[in-house]
């Protein structure tokens, strides 16, 4: 998931806080260590400049160093309020700020506590919008991938008649050069050393395609058949915990052809070279997809010539 802060817009929050300020004030959004994420301010565009002056002299980062009161004079400026906010899939608090353009000497204690009052239920506000969006977004991904992957299958069963009249071994090579197409990766290897198997599809010239093979028959090929799971490299140190010995820059994609439970013949792997996107959960499950319709492709053919 992308965890940005899309979903928030103080400009929808910054008549509460005027309203319930009653004087002219700003309202921003700052990281954990003082970076300004999004703002809002009406008719002067010198409140923004001031908001940001102020806080950044405040190291958010330490929240030791920070002054105890939400409410903080900060002179002819105005005051100066601030709330932090916890939100999804963040490990530090997001702050949320705002300017009030009124000495602190005007304002009483009932109308400190309505700033900060204000304040806090537009806080909760932005961690209910936001938590809402986010999982939304959720189910999107998830319906997109849902998506693409019965675009795939539907695709691979109206290609089932073309397949018909193939032989094992192009059957497999069609199916290779589908991933290299639809997943558009640099290199597509099914290798299955007994059934006498091993396809490629190259599709880059920045890729040692010797080396990587070495790589793909040996140490991943054992590693695969004997966990039997499907296995995503993005970086050197997803395989740390691994015990695979493999040892590429190179992004891989494998996952096993399985004839029936426990029974392994091969896999099916996906390379991409260093500059590309990582590997995504969706790309694994459309991986799995496709090693499973290699599977039927073998089996379909060896039932045929065993009866």
């Amino acid at each position: 998931m992308n965890l940005n802060l899309n979903p928030v817009n103080l400009n929808k929050y910054l008549p509460f806080f005027q309203h319930g300020i009653e004087c002219p004030c700003a309202l921003g959004l700052f990281s954990h260590d003082s970076n300004l994420i999004q703002l809002a301010h009406k008719d002067d565009p010198d409140e923004f400049e001031i908001l940001v002056k102020h806080i950044k002299r405040y190291d958010f980062d330490n929240t030791n160093a920070l002054p105890g009161p939400n409410i903080i004079d900060i002179g002819a400026d105005g005051i100066f309020a601030k709330m932090p906010i916890m939100l999804p899939h963040f490990e530090q608090p997001h702050w949320l700020t705002g300017l009030i353009k009124r000495p602190a000497c005007e304002m009483n204690g009932t109308q400190r506590a309505k700033a900060t009052d204000t304040l806090l239920n537009i806080a909760n506000c932005i961690l209910d919008d936001y938590t809402l969006q986010t999982t939304l977004t959720g189910m999107t991904d998830e319906l997109t991938v849902r998506y693409e992957e019965l675009n795939l299958l539907y695709g691979l069963d109206d290609a089932d008649s073309h397949h018909i009249s193939m032989d094992e071994k192009q059957a497999i090579s069609c199916l290779v050069n589908n991933c290299i197409e639809y997943m558009n990766v640099d290199l597509g290897v099914f290798y299955a050393p007994n059934l006498e198997l091993s396809l490629h599809k190259l599709n880059t010239i920045q890729l040692d395609l010797n080396s990587m093979l070495r790589i793909i028959h040996n140490s991943l090929y054992r590693y695969i058949v004997s966990t039997e799971k499907t296995l995503v490299i993005n970086q050197n140190k997803d395989i740390d915990w691994t015990g695979a010995k493999i040892n590429t820059v190179n992004k891989i994609l494998a996952a096993p052809v399985m004839l029936t439970k426990h029974h392994p013949v091969g896999i099916l792997v996906l390379v991409n070279t260093p500059h590309k996107p990582d590997f995504s959960n969706s790309d694994r499950k459309l991986c799995d997809v496709l090693a499973s319709e290699a599977a039927k492709l073998i089996q379909a053919r060896r039932d045929s010539i065993t009866g």
